[in-house]
């Protein structure tokens, strides 16, 4: 065997070698091995809030924040003083606008409530709502918190 015959088998040989490394055999990147076709990747979830904290004076009022999500989600809430008004879904998925609605409170102490949005595709949140109390009238005054609340 001469040396040129030698030179000609290693280097089919190397050219073997690579085109076998190179075939793809099943490579994540491709489908069927055609390099003009990308695997799909799965888009990433998200769930966003415009708000993380609502505060609401001692009477009954509303308020909206959004939701921004490619996901499905679902909101709740732990008080019953606490409502989203009918026009607002409780399940979603994508945007939305929500509207809390509390209901006026009639002790002096501040409350708090936490409303949930949770999804089971990405990260829930959590927003903390807070209504104030009734402010107690001064000394000297002789009205009842009640009466205080509708001056």
């Amino acid at each position: 065997m001469t040396l040129r015959h030698k030179f000609l088998l290693l280097t089919i040989a190397i050219l073997t070698a690579m085109l076998s490394a190179c075939s793809g055999n099943g490579a994540p990147y491709f489908i069927d091995d055609e390099p003009d076709v990308p695997v799909p990747t799965p888009e990433t979830k998200y769930l966003r809030a415009s708000v993380n904290s609502l505060s609401f004076k001692e009477k009954a009022e509303s308020q909206t924040f959004n939701i921004s999500s490619n996901a499905d989600w679902q909101i709740s809430c732990d008080a019953n003083w606490v409502t989203l008004s009918e026009s607002t879904t409780t399940r979603g998925s994508g945007n939305e606008t929500i509207t809390v609605s509390v209901q006026s409170n009639d002790d002096t102490k501040t409350r708090t409530a936490t409303l949930t949005i949770s999804s089971t595709e990405t990260n829930s949140i959590l927003i903390s709502i807070t209504q104030t109390g009734l402010t107690m009238p001064s000394e000297g005054d002789n009205q009842t918190p009640q009466s205080a609340r509708q001056l």
